[in-house]
């Protein structure tokens, strides 16, 4: 760090603790607010506009998901922005020491996920995050999910966002192709990774070897390959269209319990060509609504 970005923090009241990450355009480093001794999370960047973006959607959101913004400001061609600081484990050192998950922590990390992302996706204007990978998923102490680093919802137009493996196709090939789809084929491309350990290999509708799923993971039920499937297609529009929806079918199996279970394979069985099946489960969720 630069002694004037430690004279820009010192001025409004900062004591920089330790460096917590580094990306493409930023630093995050771990502060503490001397009049208070409490512990944040600063992040700061050269790009000034696009933090500034972040900064105002951090501002806006009103969910448990995503991070509470403090302060924000631009000094010496830096912008700095002060945030909540998150006590735990990102996902992706989660991942690197647990190898994979058991079946029931997935569905509760997808859950609060797809919720979160449901939330930006219902804005208006509306959203989409873009960027969603294990590295910028913490799981707290408290064993609560937290979904950091905003920027990429931010852009607009004129960039290629995304990371090769997690985002969507037409993310990394196109600009301006953004859409709730996109979202969903990361969420079904984490999915796979936290059942298996592994990133799925690119083939027929996504994944090469989906069905491994099914084979090594005895407790992982047939209706959920057929959602990663679904949420993992090449062509947007033949996708879980967003993750509302998504939430809706994976809350079935992780409420319905075992034996709900059996009534849920029975449904997802007779349900196999997805165009009719999510029409019948949105038509539903509608009428709950």
């Amino acid at each position: 760090m630069e002694d004037f970005q430690v004279r820009q923090l010192d001025r409004k009241g900062y004591e920089i603790l330790e460096l917590l990450g580094t990306g493409a355009t930023s630093e995050v480093f771990c502060v503490s607010e001397k009049k208070t001794g409490f512990r944040y999370a600063c992040k700061i960047s050269r790009q000034t506009g696009l933090l500034e973006l972040e900064a105002e959607l951090m501002h806006c959101m009103r969910h448990p998901v995503y991070p509470k913004e403090k302060d924000f400001w631009i000094g010496q061609g830096y912008a700095f922005l002060v945030m909540e600081y998150i006590e735990g484990s990102s996902l992706k050192e989660y991942l690197e020491a647990q190898g994979k998950l058991c079946f029931g922590e997935t569905m509760r990390i997808m859950l609060a996920l797809t919720e979160g992302l449901a939330y930006l996706q219902e804005q208006s204007p509306w959203m989409v995050y873009k960027d969603l990978k294990p590295a910028n998923i913490m799981i707290a102490r408290t064993g609560e999910v937290r979904l950091l680093d905003l920027g990429a919802a931010g852009v607009k137009s004129g960039w290629r966002i995304g990371t090769p493996g997690y985002s969507a196709p037409e993310l990394l090939r196109k600009k301006d192709a953004a859409s709730c789809a996109s979202d969903v084929y990361s969420l079904g491309i984490l999915m796979y990774r936290m059942l298996t350990g592994k990133i799925p290999s690119p083939g027929h509708g996504g994944m090469r070897n989906l069905h491994r799923v099914r084979m090594y993971r005895w407790d992982v039920p047939f209706g959920i390959k057929l959602i990663l499937e679904r949420c993992v297609r090449q062509k947007p529009g033949e996708r879980i269209p967003d993750a509302r929806t998504l939430y809706f079918l994976l809350s079935d199996y992780y409420e319905a319990g075992c034996l709900g279970l059996l009534g849920l394979e029975l449904r997802a069985f007779f349900h196999r060509k997805w165009n009719k099946q999510l029409i019948f489960e949105k038509n539903i969720y509608k009428k709950r609504s």
